[in-house]
């Protein structure tokens, strides 16, 4: 588990791809989606979610939370956005 929810924005987003990084040079994929801790902005409520890395939605797929366009996307949600979220903490990638 990777925590870093009080960290700069910077920083999360370099551990970010330290972490990324790790995970390709373990299993020589890359990943497809991450396991994340989201805090949302109106409530300040926190949500376990799995993101996809891509934007490759499947008929019925309902399993994730929200799709990004890779990892530079998926970086960004450490700040505050557009979106309604802030990710708070990364889990862990998968690459299925």
């Amino acid at each position: 588990m990777y925590i870093f929810v009080t960290e700069s924005s910077k920083r999360k987003q370099d551990r970010i791809d330290k972490y990324y990084k790790d995970f390709i040079g373990e299993y020589n994929t890359p990943a497809v989606s991450v396991i994340c801790e989201v805090t949302f902005t109106d409530d300040s409520s926190v949500q376990i979610v799995r993101v996809k890395l891509s934007l490759d939605i499947e008929e019925n797929d309902d399993e994730f939370f929200f799709y990004c366009n890779g990892i530079e996307e998926l970086k960004k949600l450490c700040d505050k956005t557009a979106e309604n979220f802030i990710i708070t903490e990364i889990d862990s990638f998968y690459a299925d």
